[in-house]
């Protein structure tokens, strides 16, 4: 019966999900503040506009998520990309990794809905990088970046139409989490793994009591 407990005790806590640990998360902004338009040319806006944050690693790490604080109103295709910031702003060199998404206005039209891409397996070294949002040629997407995330990274550039990236100092800080493929060691069980494994000792060891009881009787 004792081995029978440890196995399940193993078992629960083996079966505890792992949570992926976060390498960037500037937070959500609390409240629609406002937020830089990322249009496609075939949209409503009419215009063509991209966006970059850049972030560092101080480790290595595989990106398994890529997201970005939007309101959605028109969908349509964007490219989610990482790029070297160490050799300049995102013109400078090709992406290191990239993939396309489709982004489409979630019910109801929430203000603050993280979106992006999923599944990843991209390996970074430690350094400098961007991570930018390009609308697909001839994409229909028309959403907005919400402003002002309570934990801003240092660096925000744009393009537009066929113009050259542009990093300025006065951008406004918009939102972007990245989480990595690894699981974040440090997780421990969620709660409802805690109430399983507290209820199979009281299981086990009610089993327990009664076979004590059935070996008295008998004795």
């Amino acid at each position: 019966m004792k081995r029978m407990v440890a196995t399940l005790a193993a078992a629960l806590l083996l079966a505890a999900p792992a949570t992926a640990a976060t390498l960037v998360n500037t937070g959500q902004a609390t409240s629609q503040n406002g937020g830089y338009a990322l249009s496609g040319p075939a949209s409503s806006a009419q215009q063509d506009i991209a966006w970059a944050a850049r972030f560092a690693l101080a480790t290595p790490a595989v990106i398994a998520s890529l997201e970005a604080g939007l309101q959605t109103i028109e969908g349509g295709d964007v490219v989610l990309a990482i790029y070297d910031a160490s050799l300049g702003l995102p013109e400078a060199s090709a992406a290191l990794f990239s993939t396309t998404v489709s982004l489409a206005p979630a019910p109801g039209n929430p203000l603050l809905t993280w979106d992006g891409a999923y599944g990843l397996s991209w390996s970074l070294d430690a350094g400098s990088y961007w991570f930018a949002i390009l609308p697909t040629a001839g994409s229909t997407v028309w959403t907005s970046l919400n402003f002002n995330p309570p934990h801003p990274l240092g660096a925000y550039a744009t393009r537009q139409g066929y113009q050259a990236w542009n990093q300025d100092s006065g951008y406004t800080p918009f939102a972007i989490r990245i989480r990595d493929a690894n699981p974040d060691p440090a997780v421990v069980p969620e709660p409802e793994s805690w109430i399983m494994l507290m209820a199979g000792f009281a299981l086990s060891g009610a089993a327990l009591r009664r076979r004590h009881q059935g070996v008295s009787a008998i004795g």
